[in-house]
């Protein structure tokens, strides 16, 4: 299995109420990973305060319309 450096991103998680600081730069095969607030991994919408409210609702319901023809 090889890893593209280019399609790898990372993920900081938090507290709701916390504030993060600057994200610290992570490099792999030298090159610098992007940090993401929200990421979907095998279908499943995770983001940084792992809450399912925004990102992970809208993906399964715009994923619902899509196969149903929902408009």
């Amino acid at each position: 299995m090889s890893v593209d450096a280019n399609k790898t991103h990372y993920i900081r998680f938090s507290l709701k109420r916390q504030i993060l600081s600057l994200p610290v730069p992570i490099t792999f095969d030298n090159q610098e990973l992007n940090c993401v607030s929200s990421t979907e991994f095998l279908g499943v919408v995770i983001d940084e305060s792992l809450t399912w409210k925004k990102n992970h609702v809208s993906h399964v319901a715009s994923e619902i319309c899509k196969k149903y023809w929902c408009y």
